[in-house]
């Protein structure tokens, strides 16, 4: 497994926008089970992704 994908998957290793992202799937996923709430985890999943992309590009630039 590479660096940047070790980095997203390790909680000390996200950024503070990434940690928020991935609190708020965390407290989403405990409400109750609903199509419309998975569909929120799944679109926070996404931003988060969107998120470590742009840190990972800035990460191999240095």
């Amino acid at each position: 497994m590479g660096k940047t994908s070790t980095r997203r998957i390790r909680l000390d290793l996200l950024t503070p926008a990434e940690k928020s992202i991935y609190d708020a799937m965390q407290v989403v996923e405990k409400m109750a089970a609903d199509e419309r709430l998975t569909e929120a985890v799944c679109l926070l999943e996404q931003a988060q992704n969107k998120v470590a992309d742009y840190v990972d590009e800035q990460l191999s630039m240095k």
